[in-house]
């Protein structure tokens, strides 16, 4: 669902996010454990809603979804949590 919903179905973006440095041992291609990241998603869905209360305001006061989709135009959730500084996958406990 999140290859789906937030890349787009796009395998080399995914796998460019996701990937990280080949480590000595490495045999097969080297991602970041999957299980961090789906036990990471319920702190990025928070990150993100108090990212849009303080930063994407309008007039009113409200969210406005024209403000955010102008400053992060086709970035996903996942890069948007990485640009924003609060990418971690250590909260949920695995790192």
């Amino acid at each position: 669902m999140l290859f789906e919903i937030e890349f787009g179905g796009d395998e080399d973006c995914f796998f460019d996010f996701f990937g990280r440095e080949w480590r000595k041992g490495d045999q097969q291609d080297s991602l970041k454990a999957f299980w961090p990241v789906v036990q990471a998603i319920p702190h990025m869905e928070m990150d993100l809603t108090a990212e849009k209360k303080s930063e994407y305001q309008d007039n009113s006061s409200n969210f406005s979804e024209a403000l955010w989709q102008n400053r992060w135009e086709r970035l996903n959730k996942m890069e948007i949590w990485w640009a924003i500084g609060k990418e971690d996958y250590g909260r949920c406990g695995c790192k």
